[in-house]
């Protein structure tokens, strides 16, 4: 019996050991492609539409939060960010904070 819970032992910490290698590296997006880009990103936060804010980084995109309704002096809504990258050959707006993943067409990200 020892000699199972060795051996079953050893094969868990072996599998733990066996994951996948993913290739992730930064890009930037095409800036003729950003109302696509839009599109895609209001489609998965499950917005109508979205505005993009305007960033110095080519692969960075802000989406910022609806201004404040008439009765309201200020608004608790946060910007989102989210950062192309390019996984293994695939197109991905990744957010910061790791929530959310939005997969992008090939041709909208560049690589850097």
């Amino acid at each position: 019996m020892t000699r199972l819970a060795a051996l079953v032992a050893g094969l868990s910490a072996a599998a733990c050991q066996t994951s996948a290698q993913t290739q992730e590296t930064p890009a930037a997006l095409d800036p003729d492609r950003m109302d696509e880009v839009a599109a895609l990103v209001a489609e998965a936060v499950g917005k109508a539409s979205v505005e993009l804010g305007v960033s110095s980084d080519p692969g960075r995109v802000v989406i910022l939060p609806p201004p404040p309704g008439p009765y309201e002096d200020r608004s608790p809504a946060m910007p989102r960010t989210f950062q192309a990258v390019l996984r293994d050959d695939t197109c991905l707006l990744v957010q910061t904070d790791g929530e959310l993943e939005v997969e992008l067409p090939q041709g909208v990200c560049l690589p850097l």
